[in-house]
């Protein structure tokens, strides 16, 4: 839709929409629609608290820093942030040989389900578009994974989710 059509979000529009849904009025103030562009988190911090990413709940803002500075980051919403548990852990186990061997690592592991619009790149790849990711972060060795269902692999990084250095999870002042 985006590279055919010309219609679809980036990000920062589909973060700031799903915010503005969950949170209402503190997340429009925040972020009035014509200042949102790749200012997301600067316009957060004066409404919104930071917390370490692995530690977000869901309707939080997840803003993550490409380590290329010449490519733009990316911004997620939170779906769900749960402890890896026996079932997850064999669900995942049982679609990635990668992912096998990564979650024996004694963690905890967090499991955060995120929603966000991502960009298809020059030549409008398929994995463009509005999706749902699973991030992993094991908390004994400060390891982010990034799991795609799709293909059934397990990207590694130190850095962050999907190799991307997250700047914290932001949610509005005084949210439960």
């Amino acid at each position: 839709m985006q590279w055919q059509f010309g219609l679809g979000l980036d990000c920062v529009g589909f973060t700031w929409q799903a915010a503005k849904d969950v949170h209402g009025a503190s997340a429009a103030r925040a972020l009035p629609e014509g200042q949102r562009a790749n200012s997301l988190p600067t316009r957060l911090h004066g409404h919104f608290v930071q917390k370490p990413a692995h530690d977000a709940r869901p309707g939080d803002v997840i803003n993550l820093v490409n380590v290329n500075p010449r490519e733009p980051g990316h911004n997620v919403i939170v779906r769900r942030n749960q402890p890896l548990d026996g079932t997850l852990q064999r669900q995942l186990s049982q679609r990635s040989p990668e992912a096998r061997l990564w979650l024996l690592d004694v963690g905890p592991i967090q499991v955060l389900t995120v929603d966000s619009s991502w960009g298809a790149g020059p030549e409008g790849g398929s994995y463009g578009g509005v999706r749902t990711d699973v991030w992993m972060y094991n908390a004994r060795t400060k390891e982010w994974a990034s799991f795609d269902p799709k293909h059934a692999a397990l990207e590694l990084s130190k850095v962050g989710p999907q190799g991307e250095r997250p700047t914290g999870a932001y949610r509005p002042r005084g949210a439960a």
